[in-house]
């Protein structure tokens, strides 16, 4: 009676035009599904919290539970640290090109030389110095053009994602993003890297789309809202651990940085054929159905 009153305040039709005659639960939803009678307070706030985040950490839920995880990880390691590092990295490429001619690789132009140590008579003085840093005028165009391009290619993507299994399409994404990653210490632009990095951001964040819906269907819905939460979580630890690795490695050890993340990628592109995911039913036998009808008739 619910579903049919807000089908008839969406669509403004009579409620008895609304199709859907039944709602089943998820398979496996009724054996575990938490008992209804809960303590008062905080005790019960929190066997609320237990019931619905333990069957996570068990089977079957716990399998699809990691490799989400893991992904998730890898797409934020991706997108929100590089994100955050590309006014860095493109500061240090126009700087690097300024002070020396030609066409240089990626790693070459992102380390920067080791710190000189000061003198003592300099390093004991309590005048105060001015600290010199050289920013480039055009560091924040990189995320400009990015926050432009990302809508765009998300509204495209949401047309030619269902096209395809979303499992194909997310391993797709990750291969493209792997092969852009392997990509930027084998061709010496500067021009070329930036692109690269960009390019890297626009995908992992519509891969981060197609594995939410996936998500959202692997699990039951007692407990999809916690899996959802339980992501979005590792996303953030994979920021943090992401901009770590990336203060303590682009320096001194760049090429390892990069085939590193490279890795992780490619790993990922294998993951979503782990995933078990429901067949959809295709319009199109709706149709010859109606189609049917029509002629028995």
């Amino acid at each position: 009676t619910v579903l049919r009153k807000i089908y008839s305040i969406n669509h403004g039709k009579s409620p008895e035009g609304f199709t859907v005659k039944s709602v089943t639960m998820d398979e496996g939803e009724n054996k575990s599904i938490p008992l209804p009678s809960r303590g008062k307070g905080a005790a019960g706030v929190f066997e609320h919290i237990y019931d619905q985040t333990m069957p996570l950490f068990k089977p079957p839920y716990l399998k699809n539970l990691m490799l989400c995880i893991f992904i998730n990880t890898t797409i934020c390691i991706c997108f929100n640290t590089i994100f955050v590092w590309l006014p860095e990295l493109t500061n240090r490429m126009a700087i690097y090109q300024q002070e020396h001619e030609g066409r240089f690789y990626a790693c070459e132009m992102l380390m920067r030389d080791p710190v000189v140590t000061a003198a003592p008579s300099e390093t004991n003085s309590s005048s105060p110095y001015e600290c010199q840093v050289k920013i480039s005028n055009a560091i924040f165009l990189p995320n400009l053009i990015i926050s432009v391009v990302l809508p765009i290619v998300i509204l495209g993507a949401s047309v030619v994602v269902p096209l395809f299994d979303r499992r194909f399409s997310l391993a797709t994404l990750f291969v493209i993003c792997g092969c852009m990653s392997l990509s930027m210490n084998w061709v010496p632009s500067a021009s070329f890297v930036v692109f690269v990095i960009g390019g890297i951001n626009v995908f992992t964040f519509v891969a981060y789309n197609v594995l939410t819906s996936i998500t959202i269907e692997l699990f039951p819905t007692y407990i999809r809202a916690t899996a959802v939460s339980l992501n979005m979580v590792t996303c953030r630890c994979g920021s943090i651990f992401g901009s770590q690795l990336f203060s303590l490695l682009l320096d001194s050890l760049c090429t390892l940085l990069f085939n590193f993340i490279t890795g992780l990628i490619f790993c990922c592109a294998m993951v979503p054929m782990f995933f078990k995911l429901k067949k959809e039913r295709k319009p199109r036998d709706s149709s010859k159905n109606e189609s049917t009808e029509n002629g028995n008739l």
